[in-house]
This record gives structure tokens, C-alpha cells and sequence, in this order.
């Protein structure tokens, strides 16, 4: 009997810790946490904003990378942000500014690690991709370098792969804002 009592007490208690103490970070999956910096540019009929939040949670706090969210605002719904992509990158670098451009009145673009944006309707709507998938699945792939879309469609990127054991620079040509690249 004083065994099976034991066993409820240890069970509540175990209940009443679960329920009612935090749970310590290191724990806890890597989530999106507060905002630490934001940045913002415009072109005449559209915005665009990117928001830093700095990442919390996971084995390695000390080692935490950032969340940067990717919005835009369109003349049409203006003071309205939607947001058009999020990137989690290892390391809380400071927010890619030079990797956010703008093509003409109606077309820009933003890049980062193998993702990138595209809209060529002043922000109404976006499309967004993986580099990667446009390379051979046998060839690995890390990451955009540079790109570049101008506002007829035409383009380029440069990404890094993995060929062989030897770093490769890769460049691929678009006709269509991105939405199929072919090798240069």
C-alpha cells in the first residue's frame, strides 16, 4: 500500500512540474523569436520589409541564428504588409539589404541562402523558389551568390554547388522571371 501511494505522489508531482514549470530553453525546439531589426526600401508602386527576429531555443542557444521575414506592401493595400517568405539562417547576420532589389516599376526580387522571391506586378503577388530544384537532384547545392532580374524577365544567378568534392560556381539564365533557369 505505501508503494502504490508513493507512485501517485511521485505522479502527481511530476504532473504539477510538467504543468506549471518552464520548461528551460535549451529543451525547447529553435523558434522565431522577438524582432531585433528592421529594414525597409521602396519603389514607387511597392515596399518592401524585412524583419531580423533572432532565434531562441534549441541544444545550443549560445549557437542561435535568426528568422529574417520577407514582407511587402503594395500600393493597392497600402499599410497592409503580407508576408512573402521566411528564412532561418545559422548565423544572426545583419539583415541582407544588397540582396533586395528592384527591376523597373513593377518587378522586384529578394534572395537569400537558396530561396528567392519574385513579383512582376508591383507587389500584388509573389513567387517564390528553390534554387536547388533547378540543378540536377545528384548535384548539391549551396546556395545563391547573386542574382539579377530585369524587369523584361531576363536573367541570371550564380550559385555555388558541390561537384565532385571541389567547390563549382554555377550560372543559370532565366527568360521568364525565374520561373525555369537554364545553363548559361
Amino acid at each position: 500500500m505505501k508503494r502504490v501511494i508513493a507512485v501517485l505522489i511521485c505522479f502527481v508531482l511530476a504532473i504539477l512540474i510538467v504543468k506549471f514549470v518552464p520548461m528551460p530553453e535549451v529543451l525547447k525546439s529553435p523558434y522565431k523569436a522577438e524582432v531585433v531589426e528592421t529594414w525597409e526600401t521602396q519603389n514607387t508602386p511597392f515596399r518592401i520589409r524585412v524583419d531580423k527576429h533572432i532565434e531562441r531555443g534549441g541544444f545550443m542557444p549560445v549557437l542561435g541564428g535568426a528568422y529574417y521575414v520577407f514582407q511587402s506592401e503594395s500600393s493597392k493595400n497600402s499599410n497592409q504588409w503580407r508576408e512573402i517568405m521566411t528564412v532561418r539562417h545559422d548565423d544572426p547576420n545583419d539583415i541582407p539589404r544588397e540582396q533586395v532589389r528592384f527591376a523597373g516599376d513593377k518587378v522586384g526580387y529578394f534572395f537569400m541562402n537558396s530561396d528567392y522571391a519574385v513579383t512582376n506586378d508591383a507587389g500584388e503577388s509573389w513567387r517564390i523558389f528553390k534554387i536547388c530544384e533547378f540543378l540536377p537532384s545528384s548535384e548539391p547545392c549551396k546556395g545563391i551568390t547573386d542574382l539579377r532580374i530585369d524587369a523584361d524577365g531576363r536573367g541570371e544567378v550564380k550559385i555555388y554547388s558541390s561537384a565532385k568534392y571541389k567547390d563549382n560556381l554555377k550560372i543559370l539564365q532565366t527568360t521568364d522571371f525565374g520561373r525555369s533557369w537554364r545553363e548559361k
